[in-house]
C-alpha cells in the first residue's frame, strides 16, 4: 500500500470524506472501547464516560481523516471524479472496511430479527417444496443476491432441503466471510463477484433467489428485479426481506427516514431508508403473484424498524 503526498488536481468530493469519516468513527469507537477494557481489566469506565471520551477523540480524528483523504490521496472512488493514478485505492479501502464492519457488526440486528426471519424462511422453503415436486431427488439451486458475509447460511442449513447455494456480491472482500459462514453451517456454496443489475448467470438458472437487506441499496431496483426474474426458472421463488419506509400511521418515523436517507446513502453503501420495496415489486408486474407478505416492526432497530418480507412467484 503506497500513500502519495503529491497534491491532487481532482475536485473535492464530500461524499468520500463523509464515507471515510463515518467508518473512521466506527473504528475509533470499537478499538478505543476494546483497548480501555483490556488495560483496565474488569474495572472499565462507565458507558456514559466511554461515549464522552470516544466523541472527543472522534471530533478531532474524523474530520482530519476526511480532509487528508481528499488532499493527499489521488485515488478513484465510486461517484467521484478521478485525476490521479495512485496505486492506493480508496474504493478498495471502503469496500474492505465495509466488509469488516458488516461481518462483525450485524450480530445485534440478526439477534433482533432472528425469530421472524427464521419463520419467513420456513414459509419460503415450504413453498419451494410444494412447487418443486422432485425436490427430494434434485438439488435446489438458490441464488443469494448481495450475500455479504453470509448471515443466511444457518437458515439454509435448517431448511432440510438439498440446497446448492450461490452467493453474488459486488464487494470482493465479502467472499472470505461468506465462505466461512457456509463452512460453519456446512452448506454447499460458491461465491461469484457480480452486480444485481447485471447478474452473471444464464436465463432460468435458479429455483430460488433470496434478497435480504439488498434492494434498499441498489441504485436501480427495477432493473435488479428484471435480472432476478430473468435468472429464475418458471414458477421459481423470489424471497425478499427488506427494511422499508415507515407506513403512514408512523409519520414522525417516516419524516426522520426521509430526512436522514441522503446521509445513510453516503456512509452505508447507498442504503435508502425511505424506499417502499413491496410497492416496487408489485408495480413491476414481473411476477405472477406475491405470497406470504408480512409487514413487521422491530422497535429495537429504531430508524430501520419497519420491515417487509414475502415471496414473489415467477411466471410459468
Amino acid at each position: 500500500m503506497v500513500w502519495t503526498m503529491a497534491a491532487s488536481t481532482r475536485p473535492f468530493c464530500p461524499r468520500r470524506s463523509l464515507f471515510l469519516a463515518a467508518f473512521a468513527l466506527w473504528i475509533v469507537e470499537g478499538r478505543y472501547v476494546k483497548s480501555r477494557t483490556r488495560t483496565r481489566g474488569a474495572v472499565s469506565p462507565p458507558p456514559q464516560r466511554k461515549s464522552t471520551l470516544i466523541r472527543r477523540r472522534a471530533v478531532v480524528f474524523v474530520p482530519v481523516l476526511g480532509v487528508l483523504s481528499e488532499g493527499l490521496l489521488g485515488t478513484k472512488s465510486r461517484g467521484c471524479a478521478d485525476a490521479s493514478t495512485s496505486p492506493f485505492s480508496i474504493g478498495d479501502l471502503q469496500q474492505s472496511i465495509f466488509a469488516d464492519v458488516i461481518a462483525s457488526g450485524m450480530d445485534f440486528y440478526e439477534s433482533v430479527v432472528r425469530e421472524d426471519k427464521s419463520s419467513a424462511f420456513s414459509s419460503l422453503f415450504s413453498l419451494v417444496e410444494e412447487n418443486k415436486k422432485d425436490t427430494q431427488t434434485t438439488p435446489v439451486k438458490l441464488l443469494d443476491v448481495g450475500v455479504g458475509a453470509g448471515p443466511n447460511m444457518n437458515l439454509y442449513k435448517e431448511s432440510g432441503l438439498d440446497l446448492r447455494v450461490t452467493g453474488v456480491d459486488p464487494n470482493p472482500y465479502m467472499e472470505r466471510y461468506a465462505k466461512q459462514s457456509a463452512e460453519q453451517s456446512e452448506v454447499p456454496f460458491q461465491f461469484q463477484l457480480g452486480d444485481a443489475n447485471r447478474l452473471p448467470f444464464p436465463d432460468g438458472s435458479f429455483d430460488v433467489v433470496v434478497s435480504t437487506l439488498v434492494l434498499c441499496s441498489i441504485s436501480d431496483p427495477e432493473k435488479a428485479l428484471r435480472e432476478i426474474e430473468r435468472v429464475l426458472k418458471p414458477g421459481g421463488c423470489f424471497f425478499f426481506w427488506e427494511h422499508v419506509k415507515a407506513p403512514p400511521d408512523r409519520p414522525i418515523l417516516g419524516f426522520a427516514q426521509t430526512l436522514l436517507s441522503p446521509l445513510q446513502q453516503v456512509y452505508a453503501d447507498g442504503c435508502h431508508l425511505d424506499r417502499n420495496t413491496l410497492q416496487i415489486i408489485e408495480q413491476s408486474k414481473l411476477f405472477d403473484s406475491v405470497e406470504n407478505v408480512r409487514k413487521l416492526h422491530f422497535n429495537d432497530l429504531t430508524i430501520v424498524a419497519p420491515h417487509v418480507t414475502g415471496v414473489a412467484l415467477a411466471k410459468l
